[in-house]
């Protein structure tokens, strides 16, 4: 009978994975470390005294292709210091008395293993600690208890911290038993800051994939490769920090690494920033700082906060997408008198003007510091080290990071795991604005005095997966500030004609998304179409009408399309206005439903349709008419040429508001407050003002040339910079959509 060996609280213990790539054995060759899974067991033998026990080392045997002779354990007192070896032989486990003749009670042992040929012998396998304890008294099946099956005793799922009613306590995809004997003496480590332990993080390394589904659960998943980088150049993830350095883990390996932080989350309001040091190409320590002005009113302790991070091999890479990314460094000090700006030059010839990032790389000036960036051009940038408003003592020589990116759409997917991106450009100030399911503000320090309102600067942003990362750009206010992000419930993001994955702010149980309009960057028609809405996320692109297909196989360029996420339901907000959403099925083409809504309002509700689904592959859009308290009716039209051809039954979102037209008021959803207004207007074919945008009703052009349009009745939304917009009227019986662009 054979079982996992019990050790008390004292005892440096776990199952261990000593694996590495399997290459094939070549003469004169390093054997790569055995493929080996080392691991102790209790064994109990038939006989009488209790002390009759033995421990035994187990592993898998290397490829045959290898040619390996036999193995080694190496052992000795400190770790990694192997002061003695035991040639096993070739078989794939031996008992720990057969290695050390004499186990010393209380002592505790590091062994490593080695493959060996006739000609070569492999590196070290990864460690194994074990410390020799009192003999055990043999223990019989029924005191072994595993309620859940996965190879762990209840009671040590106790001590490990994992469910013993869970098979799988993550539900990342692997055993509790299975994931214990992956992670080996660092089950208890925590590789992506997140303050939560390896065996317990359904995604250890932060990279976006369940450990289940990576291929490297400890490694994060590489964001892209390129011929000179095969085994990847970059990989992303997220941190949690507070003001005590925290490590990162991502064990990539990387030779000259750029590390590209995102802006900090707003959990705790005290103003301050991020700072990274003792950087390497697997790792790096990240903190909150607060201001000093904080700090010296003893205020520097911070609650756990949030961001991205982004690692780069330093250097200019091409990537398959047509997109340039630059990732370098460069060093600058604070002047004791002025600003003291640094010009840096790319050393990539960009097309135009790219996305900039910075973050500072190191810990030189221990006084908190930020990095500002002006006169961004497709060649150069100038870059200066500020501190709070009050100091102006210069500043340490300081490491600074930055990436470059131009991209030809502002959209596009790296050959990595989880690398579809997208860029935006916004104008944000001290209020919180959105873009990319975030909303972001600067955040001024009161140092100097206690006003912190800041003029709007220009703010570049990245989306990547679940990544987000912000940089200004602009010198407009001259104030010290950071970026601070939160997520929320609605944003703007890009589309194109490929399925485009949003990621939301917390975790839904019957989410209804509202998509506004798209943007007018292509002129080609075509509607905003949802897919696999699920409580953290939705698909979202831009559809072009099928007879389109001919021209350019619908390809379409990037389009910005507002969105929002609710809960179904009835909401009266403290403003007096009352909010309903939920959803409705739909079928067929030009065929009119009558639909009520809960209960009926006061008056004459402002309306937002969005179809949900993809059942039918056609491009479809909804539309609406004979909207009045009780309800509404809305209809599917396909294309003009195919309005005789049906369409299959599609679930339709809506949000309906009660509130006096023309009219802006406040409300809080999902803990945020936000600002709105809505309004009626009056389109056709031709651009018209609407609520600091422009909209037209477009026509497709499947069945003839023509696309005027007569004038149709549509409700306007806007939340903050966020932009939503309807047809109510229906009097045109043409295949129609809305668009939009800003003012001109």
């Amino acid at each position: 009978m054979r079982l996992i060996l019990k050790f008390p609280l004292s005892v440096f213990h776990t199952l261990s994975s000593f694996s590495a790539a399997k290459t094939s054995f070549l003469p004169q060759r390093k054997i790569h470390p055995a493929s080996i899974l080392l691991s102790f067991f209790f064994l109990i033998f038939f006989c009488t005294p209790p002390e009759c026990h033995a421990v035994t080392l187990t592993w898998a045997a290397n490829d045959p292709i290898e040619n390996v002779t036999g193995y080694k354990i190496y052992y000795g007192s400190a770790s990694r210091q192997y002061s003695s070896s035991k040639n096993v032989g070739n078989v794939t486990s031996c008992e720990i008395e057969d290695v050390i003749s004499t186990l010393e009670v209380g002592k505790t042992y590091y062994l490593t293993a080695t493959a060996y040929s006739a000609t070569s012998e492999s590196d070290f396998s990864s460690e194994l600690v074990y410390t020799h304890t009192t003999v055990l008294s043999a223990v019989s099946d029924t005191q072994i208890i595993d309620t859940d099956g996965d190879g762990i005793s209840d009671e040590d799922e106790l001590y490990y911290g994992s469910d013993p009613n869970l098979y799988d306590s993550d539900n990342d995809g692997i055993s509790d038993g299975e994931e214990l004997a992956l992670w080996a003496q660092d089950w208890d480590a925590d590789y992506d800051a997140d303050s939560i332990i390896n065996l317990l993080d359904d995604d250890a390394d932060g990279d976006g994939i369940l450990d289940g589904e990576d291929n490297d659960p400890a490694a994060a998943a590489p964001l892209f490769t390129t011929p000179e980088y095969p085994e990847g150049a970059g990989v992303k993830g997220l941190a949690a920090f507070d003001n005590n350095w925290q490590p990162v883990t991502f064990n990539a390996g990387f030779t000259s690494p750029v590390v590209i932080a995102g802006p900090a989350s707003y959990t705790d309001v005290d103003p301050g920033l991020i700072r990274l040091q003792n950087i390497t190409g697997n790792s790096f320590e990240i903190k909150f700082q607060e201001w000093q002005y904080m700090a010296n009113q003893g205020l520097a302790a911070h609650d756990f906060e949030e961001a991205s991070y982004l690692v780069l091999e330093k250097g200019v890479h091409y990537m398959y997408d047509g997109s340039i990314w630059e990732a370098g460094i460069f060093e600058h000090s604070g002047s004791t008198t002025s600003t003291l700006w640094k010009t840096v030059y790319f050393a990539a010839k960009f097309p135009a003007t790219p996305y900039l990032f910075l973050t500072i790389q190191t810990y030189n000036g221990s006084q908190p510091v930020i990095v500002r960036v002006n006169n961004l051009t497709e060649a150069k940038f100038q870059a200066a080290l500020f501190e709070e408003e009050a100091l102006l003592d210069g500043h340490a020589i300081e490491k600074i990071g930055y990436l470059a990116v131009y991209s030809p759409s502002r959209a596009g997917e790296l050959n990595g795991d989880d690398a579809t991106y997208r860029f935006g450009l916004n104008q944000t100030d001290s209020i919180f604005t959105s873009i990319h399911g975030h909303e972001i503000k600067l955040q001024e320090e009161q140092s100097a005095d206690a006003e912190t309102a800041h003029s709007s600067e220009s703010v570049n942003a990245l989306q990547i997966g679940r990544t987000f990362f912000a940089q200004a750009t602009s010198f407009l206010g001259s104030d010290p500030f950071s970026l601070r992000q939160r997520p929320t419930f609605y944003s703007t993001t890009s589309v194109t004609d490929k399925w485009y994955t949003v990621p939301v702010d917390k975790e839904y149980e019957n989410p209804v998304v509202i998509a506004g309009p798209p943007s007018f960057n292509d002129a080609d028609p075509g509607v905003i179409r949802l897919s696999n809405v699920t409580g953290s996320s939705f698909e979202i692109k831009f559809q072009e009408w099928y007879y389109l297909n001919a021209k350019d196989a619908r390809i379409h360029k990037p389009e910005d399309v507002s969105w929002l996420v609710m809960e179904p339901g009835r909401y009266t907000m403290a403003d007096g206005s009352v909010w309903e959403v939920g959803t409705f099925n739909i079928y067929g083409t030009g065929l009119w439903f009558n639909l009520n809504f809960s209960q009926p309002f006061i008056a004459t509700p402002a309306l937002f349709l969005t179809m949900q689904t993809d059942n039918g592959s056609n491009t479809v859009t909804v539309r609406a008419r004979g909207v009045s308290p009780l309800g509404l009716e809305a209809a599917l039209f396909e294309e003009e040429a195919d309005m005789t051809s049906g369409h299959t039954t599609e679930t339709i979102g809506y949000l309906a508001i009660y509130y006096s037209p023309n009219s802006s008021g406040t409300a809080t959803i999902d803990n945020k407050k936000i600002s709105y207004t809505t309004t009626l207007v009056l389109a056709d074919d031709h651009f018209t003002s609407a609520s600091g945008r422009e909209i037209k009703m477009e026509e497709e052009q499947s069945l003839d040339s023509e696309t005027s349009h007569p004038y149709e009745i549509l409700n306007i939304l806007t939340i903050n910079n966020a932009f939503f917009g309807q047809e109510i009227s229906s009097f045109g019986e043409d295949t129609v959509a809305p668009r939009y662009r800003m003012a001109q």
